[in-house]
């Protein structure tokens, strides 16, 4: 749960601020995700499985996420993935303590969108780079046939 529900601080009836504790929640969600999915994946954990019981009560979980202002633990191996370090960005800017802070949901799917463009266009990339390096081999190995001599070849 988003801090503002915990400490009780949130507007009641203001949609906007629900919109806010939307995009938290969307934030563990997306940590949840990436930590069982993606490199390095990790056997599943709820978030704050280190600081709190498998089933908390209210009070438990509004000490670690308001008072402490505590937030799930992002894998050292992420920093090193381009991706991976984005999205953690993203995390920890919809997980604020402060709701006015986080994102929109439409940024939110709007940086996703950039990222995954990001990440195809770098498959794409790498695939094209593959394909041109089994070119060039193809093209070495060619040449080499063709300055064999005709006896050559047939061992060959």
């Amino acid at each position: 749960m988003a801090p503002e529900i915990l400490d009780e601080t949130i507007t009641k009836g203001d949609f906007d601020a629900l919109k806010k504790v939307d995009v938290y929640a969307f934030s563990l969600v997306l940590w949840e995700s990436a930590r069982c999915c993606a490199i390095h994946a990790q056997p599943y954990q709820p978030p704050f499985y280190d600081m709190v019981t498998s089933d908390p009560s209210f009070e438990m979980m509004r000490h670690v996420v308001s008072v402490m202002k505590y937030r799930p633990k992002l894998p050292q191996q992420w920093p090193t993935n381009t991706t991976l370090s984005a999205v953690s960005q993203l995390m920890q800017e919809c997980w604020s303590p402060k709701p006015m802070v986080r994102h929109t949901m439409l940024r939110v799917v709007k940086v996703l969108e950039q990222l995954h463009l990001e990440a195809s266009s770098d498959a794409e990339s790498q695939t094209t780079n593959e394909a041109s390096d089994e070119r060039k081999e193809a093209i070495e190995t060619t040449d080499e046939r063709s300055e064999m001599l005709p006896a050559d070849i047939s061992r060959a």
